[in-house]
């Protein structure tokens, strides 16, 4: 691998970087607010390609020693190097997709909130019906809360689909502090209703079974009334 090559792989990896935040495609992978120093390190990475390409060009000792010091570069530099071009080529032309169910049915729950989080989740809820809620709020009303605001109420839950081993189903969120890497699940049960395909985008309208998620042994669950798929949203995160 040749200096020149070198600056064509960082090039590759900065044209990715810039790529993945102009379509949003990085919001698989990390939070919405890392969006610009992604976009940062890509420019750079492109600027110091350029810059080395174009002093190297400059250098007289590349004229003078010519192939020799390539060759000695080629040299110095394991094969295994060629690899570090997969990784960038692979978000360029596949843009491998969001966490899902597989991780989901893997993954450790969320821990629980803070006492900041927990007060923001359980303020009063508003009169419309159903109420339009996230997944992990309703899992920590139901959990932290003992359900004290969810009977006789109508929920909405927008979540994709994952299953256990019991053949129960999950309407699912997966949250994620920093990227996809440390990624936790928060899913709830669905009763009534048949399972759709796995990873597929669902929304929930129905209540809360009273007592579930209560108990150490039990999961939070929702009585669903109906049951309708929807596109995944922008940021699927919670």
């Amino acid at each position: 691998m040749t200096r020149a090559t070198q600056g064509v792989l960082l090039t590759l990896v900065g044209a990715v970087l810039i790529r993945i935040t102009v379509d949003d495609t990085y919001l698989r992978y990390v939070n919405t607010w890392m969006r610009w120093p992604v976009l940062l390190c890509g420019v750079v990475l492109v600027l110091l390609s350029v810059s080395d390409l174009v002093t190297s060009s400059r250098d007289p000792r590349s004229e003078s020693d010519g192939d020799e010091d390539r060759e000695d570069v080629a040299h110095r530099v394991p094969r295994a190097a060629w690899l570090l071009f997969l990784p960038p080529l692979v978000i360029f032309f596949v843009s491998p997709p969001a966490l899902g169910a597989f991780l989901a049915e893997r993954a450790t729950e969320a821990p629980p909130p803070s006492s900041g989080q927990l007060d923001s989740m359980l303020a009063p809820l508003p009169d419309e019906d159903p109420v339009e809620m996230g997944v992990t709020e309703f899992f920590v009303r139901a959990v932290y809360d003992q359900g004290v605001s969810l009977p006789e109420r109508r929920v909405s839950l927008v979540g994709f689909v994952s299953l256990d081993e019991d053949g129960h189903w999950y309407v699912t969120r997966l949250g994620i502090n920093c990227c996809a890497a440390d990624a936790t699940v928060t899913r709830v049960v669905v009763r009534g209703a048949d399972a759709p395909p796995r990873d597929q985008w669902v929304r929930v309208t129905g209540t809360w079974v009273d007592g579930s998620g209560t108990e150490e042994d039990t999961a939070p669950a929702v009585d669903a009334e109906d049951v309708t798929t929807v596109e995944a949203p922008r940021y699927e995160y919670e």
